[in-house]
């Protein structure tokens, strides 16, 4: 969220309280319980785990106590290709990002469980079930392969990799 200065951000829910010196599994569970309420979904049970490592996190900053809170960013529509139907359109090859590799930044991957987000202005790549299932709300079953909207966004993938943008996009993230 880019919040401006001087200008206010329209926050979702409650403020949660976290101090240093809290019990993290307590507001963990309330922070979850608050995300699947305002994102009207069923939320993995090991989030609350991955939120008390967050907690902890902060604890072991230099930052104190601290407000968290919920930011709803508009919606946008966004079509997801899989893995396949990138590698159709590419030539075979589908590649994901390399964390700390120096200067490596993708390595060829068989893309199994990998799905892409296309929008007009961007892709989001290497998605699996769970950013889908945490991230992203499925319109109606009306869009199939068939669909010339889904075949738009696998070209656009094919153009955005082809043309060496995607690289670009890894380096910067």
């Amino acid at each position: 969220m880019k919040q401006k200065l001087g200008e206010s951000v329209a926050f979702a829910g409650t403020p949660v309280a976290w101090g240093a010196s809290g019990a993290a599994d307590g507001v963990a569970a309330a922070i979850v319980a608050q995300w699947a309420r305002l994102a009207q979904k069923t939320l993995a049970p090991t989030l609350v785990t991955d939120v008390v490592k967050f907690l902890e996190s902060l604890r072991a900053s230099t930052l104190g106590d601290v407000t968290l809170r919920f930011f709803a960013p508009p919606a946008e529509h966004r079509v997801v290709v899989t893995s396949a139907d990138v590698k159709a359109a590419t030539g075979g090859k589908y590649f994901t990002r390399v964390f700390g590799g120096g200067d490596v930044f993708a390595s060829e991957s068989d893309g199994a469980g990998l799905y892409c987000g296309v929008t007009a202005k961007f892709i989001t790549p290497n998605l699996n079930e769970g950013n889908l299932s945490m991230e992203y709300v499925q319109y109606p079953a009306r869009f199939s392969a068939a669909d010339p909207l889904y075949a738009a966004a696998v070209a656009a993938v094919a153009a955005v990799v082809t043309y060496g943008l995607y690289a670009v996009w890894m380096k910067r993230a």
